[in-house]
């Protein structure tokens, strides 16, 4: 099973399925194409719920320059405005500079930022009793 774990400013937007994908850093294990992902928030908590099951879709290198504003998804290069706010909405975020905050805040103001892209699709949500 693979399973991550997400902040809960994030279980709307992957219930709505507006958060199609996360971006993690580079460990030995992440969901392959095809595999079922398990969706949590508070995973490894008292306070652990499971917001849903999904088929991951892609499974890519990516890497944020946020001193040139682009992004590196494999081969593809995103440096648009519109195109970094449009990957910055997959990812649960309002717009890019949502997305250059919260890694400022949680990242310690990194200007690049490297690791993998998970994409997944057909969201499956679990009830989220209390």
């Amino acid at each position: 099973m693979v399973a991550y774990s997400f902040q809960p400013r994030f279980v709307d937007s992957i219930r709505a399925s507006a958060k199609r994908q996360t971006m993690r850093n580079r460990r030995r294990r992440h969901a392959r194409p095809g595999e079922t992902v398990h969706l949590y928030t508070g995973l490894r908590s008292n306070r652990c719920r499971l917001i849903g099951t999904a088929t991951c879709t892609r499974v890519a290198a990516v890497a944020l320059d946020f001193d040139k504003n682009e992004i590196v998804v494999g081969a593809s290069h995103i440096d648009m405005a519109e195109a970094l706010d449009r990957f910055a909405r997959a990812d649960g975020f309002a717009h890019w500079d949502d997305l250059r905050g919260w890694f400022a805040d949680t990242h310690d103001a990194v200007a690049k930022w490297s690791g993998v892209l998970i994409e997944w699709s057909d969201f499956r949500p679990a009830e989220m009793g209390a």
